[in-house]
């Protein structure tokens, strides 16, 4: 535990510096939702985030990633906007991770996207929460669980209503009461603003929140990705849910008019990308005690893969071989043609410098024999030939 706090901490202040660097960018615009954006890897169309999902939506997990979260309590916590984003830091603390490719993925930070991101058969829910987790070795790497969120009646799109009146909304049958943490007060609605997330006595259950009703985990649909926002690394990998949550109108409503109040009516979803023929998995999440996850067996390295990327890699390079032994091949029929059209010209151009010479050395011999001084002969096309 103290190794993972140490790197926990490592990776803080890498992100800090990554931050620190992004402050200096302009912050995103959300006119065209993103179409229009060309930091970093934005302008790319091959592993970018967010997808629309028509199929693996009913399919049972091919496999599971154990995590592991602590309830977040006795804490103050802050929902703060920030480049168009509702977001908390959960960096300075452990609350848990994720148990992925060999390697762990502590809980960094909580987003809220409204209206969401991914879509489901082209259909957009009102809002998305993305949980983000940074790889503890390398901070740029990144895993984020997304749950798309549904209410009864989706407030109007475009239109922000923050008024000073705000009441906190009332706890119903179909109330999420993960958001109504959040929601004490009204969510900030300006650039730079922030509020506090009081939790005394009270604490936020994510691991009831990634359960579904019947108290098993949900399915999730994995598959590599992106950020969702400049400058659009291409080291994320998604589990985006595949039934969504539902919360009251009134939660849903609370974070849609901050949201379009910070980002001027527009909402702070990125349009969806290609997918690209990219391979999508299903996988479930298996809950396991800190204990248990630091005495979990790893599995041994051999020839057969170990993880799902790992067969996804194995399949990958099956299908490339091919094609990369195709251009070899052509590649090197063209080296041989150029070697034999080079041998061809040398070979060429050394019988015309011999019948020049030839020719020259018979027009001074014709020269010497008739006593008549003759200044050098020029090449012309009637001597080469």
């Amino acid at each position: 535990m103290q190794v993972r706090l140490a790197l926990l901490h490592v990776a803080a202040v890498t992100v800090g510096f990554l931050q620190c660097a992004a402050d200096a960018a302009p912050l995103p615009i959300y006119l065209k939702h993103g179409l229009d954006w060309t930091e970093g890897s934005c302008l790319s169309r091959e592993l970018q985030s967010p997808v629309n999902f028509d199929s693996q939506l009913t399919e049972p997990p091919g496999s599971l990633l154990d995590y592991h979260y602590e309830p977040i309590g006795n804490v103050t916590l802050k929902l703060a906007a920030r480049a168009g984003t509702l977001s908390v830091d959960l960096s300075q603390k452990l609350w848990g991770g994720v148990s992925y490719d060999d390697a762990w993925f502590p809980l960094t930070r909580i987003d809220f996207r409204g209206p969401a991101e991914h879509l489901i058969k082209g259909a957009r829910s009102p809002l998305e929460v993305q949980l983000v987790h940074q790889q503890e070795s390398d901070p740029a790497r990144l895993l984020i669980i997304s749950s798309l969120i549904s209410c009864k009646e989706p407030p109007q799109a475009g239109v922000a209503a923050v008024t000073e009146d705000y009441v906190q909304p009332v706890l119903q049958v179909n109330s999420e009461k993960f958001l109504q943490h959040f929601l004490a007060v009204r969510p900030p609605a300006a650039e730079g603003q922030s509020t506090d997330v009081v939790l005394e006595g009270d604490f936020i259950d994510l691991r009831a929140f990634l359960e579904a009703s019947s108290g098993r985990s949900s399915s999730f649909i994995k598959y590599a990705g992106s950020l969702t926002a400049p400058p659009c690394i291409e080291r994320t990998t998604w589990l985006v849910r595949q039934t969504r949550r539902v919360a009251s109108n009134a939660q849903v409503k609370a974070f849609a008019d901050s949201i379009y109040a910070l980002t001027d009516n527009k909402g702070n979803f990125r349009e969806v990308m290609p997918m690209n023929h990219r391979v999508l998995s299903v996988v479930g999440l298996r809950w396991l005690s800190m204990a248990d996850m630091n005495n979990r067996p790893t599995l041994p390295r051999g020839p057969n893969p170990r993880t799902d990327d790992e067969l996804n890699a194995n399949r990958l390079v099956r299908q490339v071989l091919p094609k990369t032994k195709q251009v070899l091949d052509q590649t090197m029929d063209l080296a041989k043609r150029l070697q034999r059209a080079e041998t061809a010209a040398d070979a060429e151009w050394d019988g015309v410098a011999a019948r020049l010479a030839a020719k020259s050395l018979a027009a001074d011999q014709a020269a010497t024999a008739y006593g008549d001084v003759r200044p050098p002969v020029a090449l012309t096309s009637s001597m080469i030939a």
